[in-house]
């Protein structure tokens, strides 16, 4: 699924075939260093750092950072962001948004639902495309400051090679 919002875009794609690199066991890190790699890299993929039950997952095509989420309260904070950033949402509109990422996360869907969240809004044209970048920076910056503090764990960089039309 590729949705093209202008200046900003989100690229999100089951990938058709990957190379994974990482650590199974749990090891010392230091995240700016390794997103200053996978930047400097020119990286596409999903990058997946885990620590205990909670994971970050980074999406990047081309060492760019195209989404960012993690698997603490993924909904909640989806549904804080929309109402401090986008108030005029119709209710009616969250309440389907509820039941679509219900349903993505029961499904265990390749891509993330918050992802599938602000792009079924944009579809529904609940949310314009400049709306959506903003929400999209605003959940990465959140998502991103408790990841830069994170001194132990284990990641997994999965290299699309051929992403899905």
């Amino acid at each position: 699924m590729l949705i093209d919002f202008g200046l900003c875009f989100l690229l999100l794609v089951p990938m058709n075939s990957h190379t994974s690199t990482g650590y199974a066991t749990s090891q010392k890190l230091h995240p700016l260093s390794l997103l200053a790699q996978l930047i400097s890299r020119r990286v596409s993929g999903h990058f997946r750092l885990a620590v205990g039950e909670l994971a970050w997952s980074l999406y990047l095509v081309q060492g760019r950072l195209a989404f960012a989420t993690n698997t603490d309260s993924t909904f909640d904070r989806l549904a804080r962001r929309l109402s401090a950033d986008i108030p005029g949402l119709v209710s009616a509109g969250r309440v389907q948004l509820r039941l679509l990422f219900d349903e993505a996360t029961e499904k265990g869907a390749a891509v993330s639902p918050d992802y599938q969240a602000i792009c079924w809004l944009v579809e529904q044209e609940q949310l314009t495309t400049e709306q959506a970048c903003g929400l999209v920076h605003d959940l990465a910056v959140e998502v991103l400051d408790p990841f830069l503090g994170i001194q132990e764990g284990h990641y997994e960089l999965s290299e699309a090679t051929k992403f899905q039309q």
